[in-house]
């Protein structure tokens, strides 16, 4: 495992890998941008955000773990709140939220945990269909009432290994984001929202998987 000093001094390297590939560093050695679990055992991870065309992915990583996390996260709830007009949240959502925001999310929340537990797993399977491969892994994540809200396409990486190069790096960060991409492009054709327009409260979503 890296002591404290290699594992910054490789988190150094690799910002400057990221600009030397084309892609931009949005924040550089934050702290507690990832948590994962490893064998039990949770971890905050350190690292950076970064920027690939449209895309957004994080490098990071923990001194006591051997690999560094290339990931890319794409939050569905927080993408339907985005295209949610706040006249139907507010027609979903009973409660009167502290702010705009925190409608739109929670009104987003409660439409993706009102569909049918055969419709979501059929959405999962579409979804995965679409952004699984053979050189990244795919996970898809579940809320408390087991509603798809994120997926997560990753690399590790082993930068600490002599033979590592900037090529090992690129090569690790170019599938991670492609499939990133299309899966947000996935959800951004698929998935809509069914709206009653005499009936707001009752606005639902639908999916179209014959695009």
């Amino acid at each position: 495992m890296p002591d404290p000093e290699t594992f910054n001094q490789t988190l150094e390297t690799l910002a400057k890998y990221v600009e030397d590939i084309g892609d931009e560093l949005h924040e550089e050695s934050e702290p507690n941008v990832l948590n994962i679990t490893v064998q039990e055992k949770e971890y905050s991870l350190t690292g950076h955000r970064c920027v690939r065309g449209d895309n957004r992915y994080i490098v990071a990583g923990h001194p006591e773990l051997r690999y560094i996390s290339i990931v890319y996260l794409l939050s569905i709830q927080a993408n339907l709140a985005e295209d949610l007009d706040p006249e139907i949240a507010r027609a979903v959502v009973d409660k009167e939220p502290k702010d705009e925001e925190e409608l739109l999310q929670e009104a987003a929340k409660q439409l993706l945990d009102d569909i049918p537990r055969q419709q979501m797993r059929t959405f999962e399977s579409y979804c995965y269909q679409f952004i699984s491969g053979d050189s990244h892994e795919t996970s898809f994540i579940r809320n408390d009432s087991e509603s798809f809200i994120f997926f997560a396409v990753s690399n590790d990486i082993f930068p600490y290994e002599e033979s590592f190069e900037i090529s090992d790096f690129y090569d690790a960060v170019k599938p991670v984001s492609a499939a990133g991409e299309r899966g947000s492009r996935l959800i951004g054709r698929t998935v809509f929202f069914d709206v009653d327009e005499d009936s707001p409260e009752d606005t639902r979503i639908e999916f179209n998987f014959n695009w």
